[in-house]
């Protein structure tokens, strides 16, 4: 379920995602035979339509990552690149295994880091990933639209026994700060880091809605007879607490998003 609405609802993320590798590419510096790593590629969009147009001709090898199995045989079934390989592994929250230590001469990580509840931790695997003189790139938000509503499931008199988890600086003054010290922590002493005012528009109707849902990792360990009961409750705090609804100028009613996100190109000196 999550990974068919995400399939279909992600337009935005992928636009967004988009926009800002084209803008900081030129930070990007390539070598001869790359070995390339997306972690959190979800349904394999990104590494397709925005990694891939980038790389240079004579890449060694691109493997993604994403522990959602759902979402691992998508792609198997579904996407297409040369030199593919798959991990169904959680290569940032779990151990690195040897072989890919110092594999890796970039790591991208789109929509990714703020859903980490630990981000130092996956940046210490990531930086041990890398190669000596290895990038990074990744987008973020600054505070994820879905923080009010998990904190309204999280005292729901039913659904609340499920951990509804919140990304770590979600009550943070500044998390740019928080996380700039989580790269340094992890050894990324040189980074370039830029933050990004992005406004996100919808029609009202089941496409923002369906956004949200697809971006709740609670579903996956609800039992199926629980589910509908659980996506309507949340789709009805997503209404009162999610995205603000506006009236535009031609009377029409939209639901819109303003949030800070961060993009971070960061080297393992």
């Amino acid at each position: 379920m999550i990974t068919e609405l995400w399939t279909k609802n992600n337009t935005i993320t992928l636009r967004t995602s988009m926009s800002h590798i084209m803008k900081y590419k030129h930070l990007l510096k390539w070598k001869n035979s790359e070995s390339i790593l997306e972690v959190g590629c979800g349904d394999g969009t990104n590494a397709k339509q925005v990694i891939l147009p980038i790389l240079p001709k004579d890449y060694k090898e691109f493997h993604i990552s994403d522990k959602e199995p759902n979402f691992v045989k998508y792609i198997e079934r579904n996407v297409t690149i040369p030199k593919l390989k798959v991990f169904k592994q959680d290569v940032v929250e779990d151990e690195v295994p040897k072989e890919l230590e110092n594999r890796f001469d970039h790591i991208f990580g789109f929509f990714f880091l703020h859903m980490l509840m630990d981000p130092r931790k996956a940046l210490v695997n990531i930086h041990k990933m890398l190669k000596p003189g290895g990038q990074t790139f990744f987008n973020f938000f600054e505070y994820t639209p879905i923080n009010k509503i998990m904190q309204n499931m999280a005292i729901h008199p039913k659904w609340g026994k499920y951990e509804h988890k919140e990304n770590a600086y979600c009550y943070h003054e500044n998390p740019l700060e928080a996380y700039t010290q989580d790269f340094i922590a992890a050894g990324f002493k040189d980074a370039i880091y830029n933050t990004e005012k992005e406004t996100w528009e919808f029609d009202e109707g089941p496409e923002w809605e369906n956004l949200l849902v697809s971006v709740n990792s609670v579903l996956s360990e609800l039992p199926e007879s629980d589910k509908e009961e659980y996506i309507r409750d949340y789709v009805e705090y997503c209404r009162s607490v999610g995205p603000t609804k506006v009236k535009t100028a031609d009377g029409k009613w939209i639901r819109k998003f303003d949030r800070n996100m961060f993009v971070v190109v960061a080297n393992k000196t």
